[in-house]
């Protein structure tokens, strides 16, 4: 009988060898005892003791097995392995195999390179190289771990798609979504759908959580070492002291950029004195100390309006550099010059405004009795209730309209206004005023005005 046994599994074996080469159909490597079933349905082989079939793609190990061979299927049980040729390890509790698709059942193991997916349920297509984990799982890769309610896998790629209630916890975020994919070999993340991210802030041997970002789409990877993310199709975010809004967000750890398209980006900080700036382009770089802002840019802050083509804010000097031609508005007073300094955190507990170039300056309300200042110089201070004091000096001239029957027009060398409340108290000008009183008939704007 023992000679039977080992012919049969001679003739096995090389049928094996053969079999291999043209397709999916399995065949036994090994097994301490195999035995032939002839039944009505037809042949079934039992094989038992170190177990192991292959098939094209790669080979399965158990402790025992029930082998249909017409019907290219086979029921494997035990401490069940699978090994690809492209280094694909499964491992599970129950295993149904049929014609080059294996379906696997409890504590489901897939290993590949340095990712492993843990799921109850797996069918896998060894010739394709795809599985369907249609009960979810948990996913740890080298950038994190992810939950998810179903998913995909497809091993030549090294493939990811997850979908249904999904959390991720990457390097720099928390995510979560209802669609992703992801690309482990590559360090990277797509989601098509939107979702939301919290910010991991790195505090001592853990982290602490940031903000929540609302997105409409969301791609994060690796270039080198240096972790990038960008969301786009609308991005929302609010924490305790930070928030903004924009068509896109682009951040790769030195810098980041709010992009507006249809609309304007904006981006607001809470903390001390509230700060809130729109524009096209907003950047923040150099560990956040630095914002740069460009197109149509619009500052807000202390009942004080800012309108400029660029801006640079230095947090480290708390100081707003406004370019190529700024205006800016206080509740009195509208001012323009080619270049302006807004110097925060005053040592008086007031801000001051360094302006140079073309200086023009009139009151807020546009009507007849209007007062017009021009000059080459500016500076001045502000504090929570407006101006506290102006000073234009460097040719400086005015028209001053006290009533609807007189304007007058002087020439100086500096011309200073005092404000008590935000509203000018008085106004001085120095070194001997030129002017003439005239009709208000006549059109007359300095230099600037029209």
């Amino acid at each position: 009988m023992k000679e039977i046994y080992i012919l049969l599994f001679a003739l096995l074996t090389s049928s094996a060898l053969g079999q291999l080469q043209q397709g999916q159909r399995v065949e036994i490597l090994n097994a301490n005892s195999i035995t032939v079933k002839r039944l009505y349905s037809g042949n079934v082989t039992i094989l038992k003791g170190s177990v192991s079939l292959a098939n094209a793609k790669g080979t399965f190990y158990c402790d025992s097995a029930k082998w249909w061979r017409n019907e290219d299927r086979f029921l494997a049980f035990g401490r069940i392995r699978y090994r690809s040729r492209d280094g694909v390890g499964i491992s599970a509790h129950q295993l149904e195999y049929v014609s080059g698709v294996a379906f696997l059942r409890g504590d489901v193991e897939l290993t590949h390179n340095l990712q492993t997916l843990f799921t109850p349920n797996l069918k896998y297509d060894t010739d394709a190289g795809y599985g369907i984990f249609p009960m979810g799982g948990r996913i740890v890769t080298e950038d994190g771990s992810l939950t998810c309610n179903s998913g995909e896998y497809f091993s030549r790629d090294e493939h990811f798609i997850y979908n249904g209630k999904i959390e991720a916890d990457t390097e720099d975020f928390i995510l979560k979504c209802s669609r992703m994919e992801q690309w482990p070999k590559e360090h990277r993340y797509l989601i098509p759908k939107g979702g939301s991210a919290q910010k991991k802030i790195k505090s001592g041997t853990t982290f602490r959580l940031r903000g929540s970002i609302n997105f409409g789409g969301c791609n994060l990877w690796k270039e080198s070492d240096i972790r990038v993310s960008s969301f786009y199709n609308g991005v929302q975010s609010v924490d305790s002291t930070v928030q903004f809004e924009a068509d896109s967000l682009f951040d790769n750890g030195n810098k980041t950029e709010l992009f507006g398209k249809q609309t304007m980006a904006k981006w607001a900080d809470w903390s001390g004195d509230s700060l809130e700036i729109h524009a096209f382009s907003i950047l923040k770089s150099e560990q956040g100390q630095l914002l740069h802002a460009k197109g149509k840019v619009q500052t807000f802050q202390k009942n004080v309006v800012c309108v400029s083509h660029t801006l640079r804010w230095d947090t480290r000097d708390s100081i707003l550099r406004l370019g190529k031609r700024p205006i800016v508005w206080t509740n009195t007073y509208i001012l323009s010059c080619d270049t302006l300094e807004w110097h925060q955190s005053h040592s008086l507990k007031m801000d001051s405004l360094y302006g140079l170039g073309m200086v023009n300056m009139v009151n807020q309300e546009d009507t007849m009795s209007s007062n017009e200042l021009s000059g080459r110089n500016f500076y001045g201070y502000l504090n929570d209730d407006g101006p506290v004091y102006f000073r234009v000096s460097g040719n400086a001239q005015a028209i001053v309209q006290p009533d609807l029957e007189n304007r007058f027009r002087a020439t100086c060398s500096d011309i200073e206004l005092f404000f008590t409340g935000g509203n000018l108290d008085r106004v001085t000008m120095r070194q001997g005023p030129k002017g003439e009183v005239t009709s208000p008939v006549e059109t007359m704007h300095l230099p600037g005005f029209t």
